[in-house]
């Protein structure tokens, strides 16, 4: 009877051994999974502030372009109001002149 009852609590204790094992398993793989899940949503963040920056990087490009661009547009508009006064003086000493040559002919 005292070989049962030994058996018994050895199988007990094995037995007791092999769940704490395999609750120490159950457990490594859950962090192991947990890990893998935040170091993908990790890396998931990176990518979009990588993503992010780019776009920062563009836009901050493309304003540069638009500057310029605007700055052109003025330059254009300078020169052709430039250009128009110049035609209406030109057009004024014309007139002038006209109107000269039409006070001395008569």
């Amino acid at each position: 009877n005292d070989n049962i009852i030994r058996n018994d609590t050895q199988f007990q204790s094995l037995a007791q051994a092999l769940v704490s094992v395999g609750q120490t398993i159950v457990a490594q793989s859950q962090n192991t999974a947990l890990q893998m899940i935040l170091g993908g949503d990790e890396n998931i963040v990176n990518q979009a502030n990588i993503n992010l920056t780019n776009a920062q990087i563009e836009t901050e490009k493309a304003n540069a372009n638009l500057v310029k661009r605007q700055t052109a547009q003025i330059d254009d508009e300078l020169e052709l109001k430039e250009q128009s006064v110049n035609i209406d003086k030109s057009l004024s000493i014309e007139k002038e002149k006209l109107l000269q040559a039409h006070t001395e002919t008569e």
